[in-house]
């Protein structure tokens, strides 16, 4: 055989083998895409049942929550060497939110932030801003950012820091180079590697505390605001003096009894993500109070719970039971928030708050109102302006502006283990004066079981029967 004929020959088998190999490889790839298939129809079919068979029950605890996010998102926990858990008891870590990126940060707080002195108090201002809200930021720079200076000259707290904490634009260069700008000129923005849009909020979230227990994990308080907040600095520096030694506590204002989850509109949730008609309490995300002790255990438990779209409900709902941190909830006229104001506000009405939205569409009118609120706490906390009260028999009396403020809560703890037994929930239900107590699940107290006390739907015949 000339060595051509040979040449032809292997060149003959070579493409037979290629042709074999490749008609295998299609025919295996084929029959491994209809068992895939195969798979997710089933896996539909099956997360379709559940979550019709779940829809119009009550929200069953996060440890459920989790079980079920998990299998419908084929989590995987992470491996130990990539991602440690912060507080191994809770579980394996599925959220990496400790290796978090910033391409831009201001300097961590000073080590003795926190003190048990009682005259030595700090606290740490998180303005959560969208990168294109330059004007928003400016506006605050403007405005009650001057007052930080005037709480620590007159010794109401002796650290005050704030940061304007942002994720990256999309593809904008444009505001990129602007923000980076910004914290030329002022030093005071922290940026975090991530997409920042509003559904990515709780991630965004996640990057602060992250970065806080890096940097500045011996504070008293954390004030997480959003950049349409005007903050009271004079009662901010008062709770946190008369609240510094609520360890493991969140405060603000929200839904003690939970809330019904939107189906369509800006804060929609599907039923696969949350098949569930309730949520449990929260509070709302525009201004928390977090106490530093409540920095960690928070960023721990978000190692572990799927996220959602709604950093309020995930860190101030979710995560919070998860880490057993105790909630509460503004009460009464003085509050930590006021999320529906007037445009106009008064000395006396800007007196009984730390925080009031100044929500607005147009940049000009917002800039507006945050002036008008900042001339006025100005004004009163000068003496320069009196806020007259008008007293039961009549008598209008003024009230002193170094006159500290009393801030009530309603206060909810969530049991994982309740040590009391059931009995206790029947208890709160009869006697309003008892406690407020949120139990992780209430299906084998509220459904006919073997429960020494009365059972809910008995409870109930009482008064409809």
């Amino acid at each position: 055989m000339s060595y051509f004929s040979y040449l032809g020959l292997l060149l003959l088998v070579i493409s037979c083998s290629i042709y074999f190999f490749t008609n295998k490889l299609v025919q295996t790839f084929n029959e491994e895409r209809v068992i895939l298939e195969a798979k997710l129809a089933i896996k539909r079919e099956f997360f379709d049942y559940a979550t019709s068979s779940l829809r119009g029950t009550f929200y069953p605890g996060v440890e459920n929550y989790t079980r079920y996010a998990v299998a419908r998102l084929e989590m995987l926990p992470m491996p130990f060497v990539a991602a440690k858990p912060l507080i191994p008891e809770f579980g394996p870590v599925i959220n990496d939110v400790t290796a978090f990126r910033y391409p831009i940060a201001i300097p961590s707080c000073p080590r003795d932030s926190a003190t048990s002195a009682s005259n030595q108090r700090s606290a740490f201002i998180a303005v959560i801003s969208a990168p294109g809200n330059a004007k928003k930021r400016s506006a605050i720079r403007q405005t009650w950012t001057h007052h930080i200076q005037t709480v620590l000259d007159k010794g109401l707290l002796t650290m005050v820091r704030y940061g304007f904490i942002l994720g990256q634009p999309s593809g904008n260069d444009f505001t990129q180079t602007r923000i980076e700008d910004e914290s030329k000129n002022f030093g005071d923005i922290i940026q975090i590697e991530m997409s920042d849009y509003y559904r990515n909020l709780p991630l965004k979230v996640a990057g602060l505390l992250n970065w806080l227990n890096k940097n500045c994990a011996n504070l008293d308080f954390v004030f997480k605001v959003d950049d349409d907040v005007y903050v009271n600095m004079h009662n901010l520096a008062h709770f946190v003096q008369s609240h510094h030694d609520y360890n493991r506590s969140v405060f603000g204002i929200g839904y003690p009894d939970g809330n019904i989850p939107d189906r369509d509109g800006k804060w929609s949730i599907t039923y696969e993500e949350w098949p569930w008609n309730q949520y449990p309490h929260y509070l709302l995300g525009g201004a928390v109070l977090i106490h530093g002790s409540s920095i960690f255990p928070l960023l721990a438990a978000s190692q572990t719970i799927p996220m959602i779209p709604f950093d309020d409900l995930y860190f101030f709902g979710m995560c919070t039971e998860k880490a057993a941190i105790k909630t509460h909830f503004s009460m009464s006229l003085i509050t930590v928030f006021n999320n529906n104001p007037a445009s106009v506000i008064t000395a006396c009405e800007l007196r009984e708050l730390i925080a009031r939205l100044v929500h607005r569409e147009y940049d000009d009118e917002f800039e507006e109102i945050m002036n008008l609120s900042h001339g006025i706490a100005d004004k009163f906390y000068s003496n320069g302006t009196q806020c007259l009260l008008i007293e039961p028999n009549g008598l209008i009396s003024n009230v002193d502006y170094t006159e500290l403020v009393e801030f009530n809560f309603n206060n909810y703890e969530v049991l994982s283990s309740p040590v009391s037994g059931w009995c206790e929930l029947c208890e709160k239900l009869n006697d309003p004066q008892q406690k407020p107590k949120v139990y992780k699940d209430m299906t084998d107290w509220w459904y006919h079981k073997d429960i020494p006390c009365l059972y809910g739907y008995d409870y109930l015949d009482q008064f409809i029967n």
